[in-house]
């Protein structure tokens, strides 16, 4: 089955923005590691509050990276919309960790089990109704 030029071509595009993309990420991702070790060293952070604060990071890319997943397989007809609720989610979810993380000193992973729950449902219930 040959692909005509146009369709190459458009692999190609998506291929290299995936690429792109991925660079951005992982570049951010070893930006937030110099950071977070940087920050420790300068105000002595106990090990029990680095792996309180590891696990919350790790647990939030995995629960917004399903909720990305969850869209680019989907077909939605309102990408727009689903994008915008999943930002509003990442902001909503940022404040609850920061005001959590500013009343205990350190992020309560047992808060994560139930906002995991209801962001998971909240992600496949947008991209259900930004497909149809």
């Amino acid at each position: 089955m040959n692909q005509s030029g146009s369709d190459k071509g458009s692999a190609t595009r998506n291929r290299a923005r995936d690429i792109v993309v991925y660079c951005i990420i992982g570049l951010g991702v070893a930006g937030l590691g110099v950071f977070l070790g940087n920050y420790d060293a300068d105000h002595e952070i106990g090990s029990d509050t680095q792996i309180r604060w590891i696990a919350a990071i790790v647990f939030t890319a995995f629960v917004f990276g399903f909720g990305a997943r969850r869209a680019i397989e989907a077909k939605l007809r309102h990408p727009r919309t689903f994008w915008g609720l999943l930002s509003a989610l990442a902001v909503v979810h940022g404040s609850l960790l920061a005001a959590s993380a500013k009343i205990t000193g350190s992020p309560p992973l047992s808060l994560f089990a139930i906002v995991a729950v209801a962001e998971i449902w909240l992600f496949t219930f947008a991209v259900k109704k930004c497909a149809s």
